[in-house]
């Protein structure tokens, strides 16, 4: 056989061979690996959410009650608005009479566009749910595409959006918080301004994808938006300071076309800050509540997967709440970050992102030190605490770029891998395992079954409820999925109650609320419910099944007896002679 006809064979030799498959499909992966890693983060958030994806619509991937159910109801409430020509941002379907302004509250408008085909298909629960699987895949690979640029090594930045997008900042606030875990856009800004700097891209370019990106922030968390030009500014600022002549011209040239897309949010977004100017301050004060201990750093939570559960007796003296709990970066990392830091502490970028984080650290650390449980010296942060825009922001949260540079770091560190490969590739390993959530079991605060009663998710208030009155729901406010019952019948009925706020507005205090806040009922305070109704111009009481036996006493003594007890509910229907004084409803 001929040279030629041997070439031919080869050339006709079945793809399939076995010995090939291997080689292809690494250069497979290697062409796409982008694609790679979109499907590698979205399998492990599927088997992390497992549970969920199996009951779609009746589990949450997140905690419940309170926070999910009023994201729940904003999916619903932005659609319903602007098809039926109300206003967006004031609403009196909840909070009724006198309604709330959503300007200042987390209800994610953006979100609930995009979701709304969803939600109109399949309801406000599987809506929300698939928003709650959807955020760490997101946040996991715009890290990853700015680790992949910084380090042009794929497989690393693999590695750094696991790190960000399933670290300890995104994971424990998917115990509630949906404003803050959709937190793709940050490590996207980043990478525009890397472009322009290295001139990868134009000035008009970077000026479109800064507005784009604002606009959607703006859109899903006002406090991220808030938090990442704080530190946008300064890290620019810092850049200036340690880069070199040629550098610093570049930097001096992002101004323009960063201005200019900050102004174009402010004209497209002015009616809604105008409105988030005249907002109530609903996070007053919560800033003292949740300070970062400086231990939670090196301290795994309750929900991480390696440690989780040995050191409880620690983290449960940390004052944060738990889902406020989110700056564990976990020793493994921490010694890579400073290693990488130190090792290259001759480079510029070695010395920007060292102050970087120092000043992000302090920022989260708060106004002064808290080791242990305890308050002990003052911080810098003190200064900027109480000026506009840092009152309303918790510091703790500041925490994501945090691990969005620690991310990066981890990145550089696995990508130079020339020399001691096996050595880094382990490390890097293991750094990412200290700092995921427990995929094995999850855990009932990550799953939480929705607790919608039929009488709303299936028609029967139709039959009890006139459309357009106002209900008070039993529970209320931040330990109610009230919201959600309202959601799930299309905005049919008013409440008079609702959340979006961490205390009870002012005008709505008593201490009747105070008992529907607390879900504590007291009997001597039952003579107040009759004032409430009328000022409320409540026209029934709904009290879910399993709070009939608090609350029955009280409403027994304030005159009212239940009309129905249907579909998980007690309907107590309000009546005029009631409202008179009559001691019958």
């Amino acid at each position: 056989m001929s040279a030629a006809e041997q070439v031919v064979l080869e050339k006709r030799r079945p793809a399939s061979d076995f010995t090939q498959w291997p080689a292809a499909a690494w250069r497979a992966a290697s062409r796409h690996h982008g694609l790679v890693a979109l499907v590698i983060y979205a399998a492990l958030a599927a088997f992390w959410d497992r549970s969920s994806l199996a009951h779609l619509g009746s589990v949450c991937p997140c905690g419940l009650p309170g926070d999910p159910a009023q994201y729940a109801w904003g999916f619903v409430w932005f659609p319903h608005a602007l098809f039926n020509g109300l206003s967006l941002l004031h609403t009196r379907a909840m909070w009724a009479p006198t309604g709330i302004n959503l300007a200042g509250a987390t209800a994610t408008p953006l979100l609930a566009f995009v979701f709304a085909p969803v939600t109109w298909l399949w309801g406000p629960r599987v809506a929300i749910d698939l928003a709650w699987i959807l955020a760490p895949i997101t946040a996991a690979w715009s890290a990853y595409w700015l680790c992949r640029y910084v380090t042009r090594a794929p497989w690393a930045a693999l590695l750094g959006g696991l790190a960000y997008g399933f670290g300890t900042f995104e994971v424990a606030h998917l115990d509630g918080h949906l404003h803050l875990v959709m937190i793709f856009c940050p490590p996207l800004v980043a990478l525009s301004v890397l472009q322009f700097l290295h001139a990868r891209i134009s000035r008009r370019r970077l000026c479109g994808q800064l507005l784009v990106l604002l606009l959607i922030q703006f859109g899903i968390s006002v406090e991220v938006l808030f938090t990442m030009s704080v530190l946008g500014v300064v890290g620019l600022a810092l850049g200036w300071v340690f880069a070199g002549p040629e550098l610093r011209g570049r930097i001096r040239a992002t101004v323009v076309p960063i201005v200019i897309a900050y102004a174009g949010l402010a004209v497209l977004m002015s009616w809604y800050i105008v409105a988030l100017l005249h907002a109530n301050a609903y996070a007053t004060g919560k800033g003292v509540r949740f300070p970062t201990d400086l231990l939670s750093i090196v301290t795994p939570e309750q929900y991480t997967w390696i440690g989780g559960q040995r050191f409880t007796s620690v983290t449960n003296r940390f004052i944060a709440d738990r889902s406020e709990l989110n700056a564990y970066i976990g020793l493994p990392l921490l010694l890579i970050v400073v290693y990488q830091l130190t090792r290259r502490w001759r480079r510029r970028e070695s010395k920007w992102l060292a102050a970087m984080l120092v000043i992000a650290l302090f920022w989260v650390l708060g106004s002064h030190l808290y080791v242990d449980g305890h308050e002990s010296i003052w911080l810098p942060y003190s200064l900027f605490a109480k000026l506009p825009g840092f009152d309303q922001v918790l510091q703790g949260r500041v925490a994501a770029y945090l691990g969005l540079m620690c991310a990066v770091l981890l990145a550089l560190w696995v990508a130079d891998s020339e020399r001691q490969f096996a050595a880094r590739w382990l490390a890097g390993l293991a750094a990412v395992a200290f700092v995921l959530p427990n995929l094995a079991s999850p855990g009932p605060r990550h799953a939480g079954a929705w607790h919608s009663p039929a009488f709303f998710s299936t028609g029967i208030y139709k039959h009890y409820l006139t459309k357009g009155e106002t209900v008070l729901p039993i529970r209320w406010g931040w330990l109610s999925e009230s919201p959600l019952w309202q959601a799930e019948t299309h905005m049919y009925f008013n409440l008079a109650s609702g959340y979006f706020t961490t205390v009870i507005p002012p005008a709505w205090r008593s201490p009747l609320t105070n008992d529907l806040w607390s879900n504590h009922p007291v009997v001597k305070n039952a003579y107040l419910l009759r004032g409430f109704v009328a000022d409320r111009h409540v026209s029934d009481i709904i009290v879910q099944r399993a709070d009939i036996h608090r609350w029955s006493p009280v409403l027994r003594a304030a005159g009212l007896h239940p009309t129905a007890t249907v579909g998980g509910v007690a309907v107590y229907h309000i009546t005029r002679t009631w409202l008179r004084g009559g001691s019958r409803a």
